[in-house]
């Protein structure tokens, strides 16, 4: 057990420590981006973005999320080869998709000025199923030092490529193509490292063993491609409609908002989460998943939802100072939004317990609610309440992940109330981050009125 919880927390230190890294080079230059591309360009971005995830989230089956299931490495090396074949696959459907009907699919998005970077697309769907392929590989083999240089690379590459872009000639295209080095650059380390230590073992797939790992590992692609579809659908189909219907480029608010609030989610939770999900199978496997459970939630509450909630405080009164005041409006959306986004990065760091324990079936019907239930509310705001159409986008976000949040805990077999018995210890510290937040919001305001 000690031995469990040390590594635990030793590799979350060392993956949160390249992505604080990469986050500061982000936030840093956040500022100059903002200043070089407007709310309308980040209203295409946001349409550019949600069209990649939808697609490239269910583009390897799945089997990027199934390669911490089998115990032998040869078997995940089977999956990670039905993955990238999948992947190529989709990406060459769609790249045909839009060669064709370009014209088509941009009318159907209700934005037109898409179309002439439609074609990059299939380029960051397979650059990100790829990226996610390898990622997943190197957490199974706890190499998370690679995954932390990779991130680095990334924000280096991405903030690069836009900044470049948009001082030469600023125009969509900048943010677009650093989105697809954002996704995908630090590829190369990650497939060299695998063909030096592991490829050799692919040696020992053939087609007839390749098509035997798909039937067993047949869950993946049955149902957790359609969950995972429909939780990043619920997450992205709205934008889509927001920028196709809302007055003003309130999608591009809305996607800084959300860039900005996420900060402390990409810094801890996407660290806690794949550590997570590395060693929920053994410790399913040892009797200890509730204490794993219980640790992944401490980390979070004590270590990001207090920051999370000082920004959101602190929100509206420093993002025009920060940004331009041509973006005070996401501001205010980022206290909207704020609430649910920490229900999501507490629901979604203990997600994979419903793959490890082979509950897709589940997990398939809670996203399907979801989406059903945020793009319905999202579409009835377009008609009948546009002025409030990001706001109810926030509202349900919020309702659906504290729903998400509470069916993770007890997919653990453990009721709700004794989990949170556990955690009561842990919010003290979201509590003095609050009382900070309140102060600092008030000087802050005394001084700039």
């Amino acid at each position: 057990m000690a031995t469990l919880k040390s590594s635990f927390f030793r590799s979350i230190a060392v993956l949160v420590g390249g992505t604080a890294i990469a986050q500061a080079i982000s936030i840093a230059i956040l500022p100059i981006i903002t200043r070089l591309y407007s709310p309308a360009d980040y209203s295409l971005y946001a349409v550019y973005v949600a069209i990649v995830q939808i697609v490239s989230v269910g583009a390897a089956l799945r089997f990027d999320v199934a390669l911490n299931v089998p115990k032998r490495d040869v078997e995940a090396i089977g999956l990670l080869i039905l993955g990238l074949i999948s992947s190529v696959i989709i990406s060459g459907v769609s790249a045909i998709l839009i060669a064709f009907f370009s014209n088509t699919v941009a009318e159907g998005l209700g934005r037109p000025d898409i179309e002439p970077y439609l074609w990059l697309v299939p380029c960051g769907i397979v650059v990100a199923s790829w990226y996610s392929l390898f990622q997943y590989w190197a957490a199974r083999t706890k190499n998370f030092t690679l995954i932390s240089r990779t991130r680095i690379t990334q924000s280096v590459s991405s903030g690069g490529i836009q900044i470049g872009v948009g001082l030469i000639s600023p125009s969509p295209i900048g943010l677009l193509l650093g989105h697809l080095l954002q996704t995908g650059a630090g590829i190369a380390s990650l497939v060299q490292k695998f063909v030096k230590t592991d490829a050799r073992r692919m040696r020992l797939l053939r087609a007839r063993r390749l098509r035997a790992l798909f039937i067993r590992y047949r869950a993946f692609p049955l149902y957790s491609v359609a969950e995972a579809t429909a939780q990043i659908g619920s997450l992205q189909l709205p934008l889509i409609i927001i920028a196709a219907c809302a007055v003003g480029p309130e999608a591009g608010f809305l996607t800084l908002a959300t860039r900005v609030s996420q900060a402390p989610i990409a810094l801890l939770g996407g660290a806690v989460a794949q550590v997570f999900a590395s060693n929920a199978g053994a410790a399913l496997r040892a009797g200890n998943l509730r204490d794993l459970v219980l640790r992944t939630q401490r980390a979070l509450i004590k270590s990001a939802v207090g920051p999370m909630l000082f920004m959101a405080l602190l929100s509206p009164s420093v993002c025009g100072l920060l940004f331009g005041d041509s973006w005070r409006r996401s501001g205010e959306l980022i206290q909207w939004v704020m609430p649910g986004l920490i229900m999501q990065m507490l629901a979604s760091a203990i997600g994979p317990i419903f793959y490890i324990k082979a509950l897709q079936q589940r997990a398939f019907s809670l996203q399907i609610f979801g989406l059903i239930f945020r793009v319905s509310a999202v579409a009835a705001a377009a008609l009948l309440y546009k002025e409030w159409i990001a706001e109810v986008y926030a509202i349900t976000g919020a309702l659906f992940y504290l729903c998400y949040w509470v069916l993770c805990i007890t997919a653990a077999g453990e009721s709700f109330w004794p989990i949170i018995r556990g955690l009561r210890g842990s919010f003290l510290f979201p509590l003095c981050w609050v009382v900070l937040g309140l102060m600092a919001h008030f000087v802050f305001t005394s001084l700039l009125f």
